[in-house]
């Protein structure tokens, strides 16, 4: 028995490959969204503390910088499975004639940008907030 795969055995696996890659790609958007809503419960459960306001400042400031960047390396993550997926599905036939047009803004970045802002603003209104007590 070979270890190699046979021609017909590649063009089955590619189905089942091209699932996989899609799933990572779902797995990451869900990720950063859970990422989003849990950080902006932290920051209304800091400032919930009436902590004096350097503490309400750094443990403000501290996470939303750690999430920032966990959410660009979510979407570097997902943009390499994109990249795949595109790859997988450009050798099977007939799929990526029904895959969508991704030229508006193929590699999501707006997504990204909305996410980090939503953390960005949570973040700015906390810190007013607690300026403001």
């Amino acid at each position: 028995m070979s270890d190699d795969l046979t021609v017909i055995e590649a063009e089955q696996a590619l189905p089942v490959l091209y699932q996989l890659a899609h799933s990572d790609i779902r797995w990451a958007k869900e990720r950063s969204s859970l990422a989003v809503y849990w950080m902006l419960a932290l920051q209304a459960g800091i400032l919930a503390l009436h902590l004096s306001l350097p503490l309400t400042v750094v443990l403000i400031v501290s996470p939303t910088l750690f999430v920032g960047i966990h959410l660009i390396d979510l979407h570097q993550f997902a943009r390499t499975c994109r990249d795949v997926t595109v790859k997988i599905a450009a050798r099977m036939r007939g799929v990526a004639d029904v895959l969508p047009d991704r030229s508006a803004d193929k590699d999501h970045v707006t997504y990204l940008l909305l996410h980090l802002g939503a953390v960005g603003v949570g973040a700015a209104v906390a810190i007013v907030a607690a300026l403001t007590r």
